[in-house]
């Protein structure tokens, strides 16, 4: 029993993700967060999450980093449509 607890331990804190062709430990895609377009404190603040074993703050804590890039990608896309409405608008003189 005591074994199988030891291992189980070890998969949770070796747990692997494939992330661009690159097998990256958890952790330090964690501390990495501003590569996934967060801003930098926010690793800070997750890294302190995960090390004191918070993890349901943690995933709460990055869902909310989620929420704000996906609102980011909307206000994107409105900007996107935007243009693509500018361009009809000039195509339509042209033709």
């Amino acid at each position: 029993m005591i074994f199988i607890l030891f291992i189980s331990e070890i998969f949770v804190n070796r747990l692997h993700c494939i992330h661009g062709g690159y097998v990256v430990e958890l952790k330090n895609m964690i501390k990495d967060l501003s590569n996934l377009g967060c801003k930098n404190e926010y690793g800070d603040v997750a890294i302190k999450l995960y090390e004191t074993g918070q993890r349901e703050e943690l995933i709460r804590y990055l869902k909310k980093c989620r929420c704000g890039l996906v609102d980011e990608m909307h206000e994107s896309q409105r900007r996107v449509d935007r243009i693509d409405m500018l361009i009809r608008q000039v195509e339509k003189e042209i033709y």
